[in-house]
């Protein structure tokens, strides 16, 4: 088959794909991750479709098209750089780092970009990325450094992830650290082979084929994660109680449930609002994750309904679940004086662990719920 032909039959195909996604992706969640993911996939498409149409002008003979395709590559270029960093945010914001609620250091890291298109804007004069010579398109001396301002991001963004992967029990699954790490590796491979053969179709059909992948994942999160808050839904909790009751053997480290349950949560809503409600069920899901994340095992933190959470914990020592539930006290403490709330925000805690004599999930998530109740059965008769 004719290579230019395959060229463009690629690329043509690459960008319906992602096209297909973009349409199917708008208007799912309103989740802050997403909205970077669609971000991204317009940038991807650009990304493309710019390469396609400079590739298309390079062997047009009749006119004089010279200044097209410049237009055309430093778009390419610039929207490389973008997509990368695109990408590095929506790995943030998967992970929960601190970068992904802080503005202000998302602007500075967002500096290559800005960088790059100011170069790129030189460029048409200097010709030191690219030029047009005799009619014909030539790199010039510093082309290669456009390739490592987007690079940067995607680097920077698989060692952060290896080194915060290694610094923390369980910062993040492992199947989350292999996708943060694997889906921009193959794009990142296909765009260096492609520097050395230019004329080749790579990096379109590996960033599709990532992209894609990626998309398939956040479907699958958007399943089991509650959109309000962040955290597990009950229909995954509850898959996640079966499995963990079924799998579990004499000798493993105990399995608990920790029901949680906000105080007073009603005369928030009915005081503040249920804008401000929603505020407060975000904040009692982050003080859940924060203070469960040094649980030697990834514990499941889930919305269980309403102002209801559970944390699906393992551990052989029951103390370092007490801590736990400590420490959510600590953090809402914290939060509290962070944001200085018109009012306290607090909560209940009912624990349970399983035993054998434990024969259903309803079973044990009543254990923990009958828990619950005593505690604030005592809060009440406390005032």
């Amino acid at each position: 088959m004719n290579l230019f032909l395959l060229y463009i039959e690629i690329n043509v195909f690459c960008i319906l794909v992602a096209l297909v996604v973009l349409i199917k992706s708008f208007g799912i969640t309103q989740m802050a991750s997403q909205r970077i993911f669609t971000m991204s996939l317009i940038s991807m498409i650009i990304f493309i479709a710019s390469d396609m149409i400079a590739y298309v002008l390079q062997t047009v003979n009749s006119v004089d098209v010279s200044f097209g395709v410049m237009v055309c590559k430093a778009i390419y270029f610039n929207s490389t750089t973008v997509m990368c960093y695109m990408w590095m945010l929506y790995f943030e914001y998967v992970r929960g780092d601190k970068l992904s609620k802080d503005k202000e250091k998302q602007v500075i890291k967002a500096g290559l970009c800005i960088i790059q298109f100011v170069l790129t804007m030189l460029n048409f004069k200097f010709g030191f990325f690219f030029k047009i010579y005799d009619g014909s398109y030539e790199r010039g001396k510093l082309f290669i450094v456009q390739y490592i301002f987007a690079y940067t991001y995607v680097i920077g963004s698989i060692i952060h992830a290896i080194v915060l992967g290694i610094g923390s029990r369980n910062y993040v699954d492992k199947s989350d650290l292999i996708t943060v790490i694997l889906f921009p590796l193959f794009p990142a491979i296909a765009g260096i082979l492609q520097f050395f053969y230019p004329s080749l179709p790579l990096a379109a059909p590996a960033i599709t084929l990532s992209m894609l992948l990626l998309y398939l994942n956040a479907l699958e999160n958007m399943i089991s994660l509650d959109p309000l808050t962040g955290v597990g839904n009950r229909k995954r909790l509850m898959w996640m109680i079966s499995k963990k009751m079924r799998d579990y053997n004499e000798g493993d480290d105990d399995i608990y449930i920790l029901m949680i349950d906000a105080n007073g949560f009603k005369q928030i809503n009915d005081t503040y609002g249920h804008v401000e409600g929603d505020e407060a069920l975000k904040r009692i899901a982050r003080a859940l994750k924060e203070a469960s994340k040094e649980l030697k095992k990834k514990p499941q933190v889930a919305r269980f309904g309403g102002d209801e959470f559970v944390i699906l914990a393992e551990d052989d020592d029951e103390a370092e679940i007490d801590k736990v539930c400590k420490r959510i006290h600590e953090v809402l403490k914290v939060i509290n004086e962070e944001y200085t709330l018109p009012y306290k925000l607090e909560v209940s805690i009912g624990k349970a662990k399983y035993l054998s004599s434990i024969k259903t999930v309803k079973e044990f998530i009543d254990a923990a719920d009958d828990e619950l109740y005593k505690v604030k059965k005592a809060l009440k008769v406390g005032r």
